[in-house]
């Protein structure tokens, strides 16, 4: 391997730099995906039932005020994911 020097230009062919700018682009995406994903399975039902199936099934015992406590701040939660989100059909 030649012994390159750091400050020598670098010459790209647009294919190149199309290449390097998809690759970029296809791993910042995936953290987007990932995120919209999760955020959409969090303002499901099914996932906080599923959640504390899991923690019950584990042995996990939470009392009831710490449980109405939890429900309160997970509504506001959901709560706020709604407001933020866009309704499908609607523009920007």
């Amino acid at each position: 391997m030649p012994d390159l020097d750091p400050n020598q230009t670098v010459t790209l062919t647009l294919a190149q730099l199309d290449e390097m700018t998809r690759a970029r682009s296809k791993s910042a995406s995936w953290l987007g995906t990932t995120a919209r994903y999760v955020g959409a399975r969090l303002t499901e039902p099914s996932t906080y039932a599923g959640v504390a199936l899991a923690a019950t099934a584990l042995g996990a015992h939470i009392d009831p005020e710490k449980f109405q406590a939890l429900s309160q701040v997970g509504t506001m939660l959901a709560g706020l994911i709604f407001a933020a989100s866009k309704d499908t059909g609607s523009p920007a």
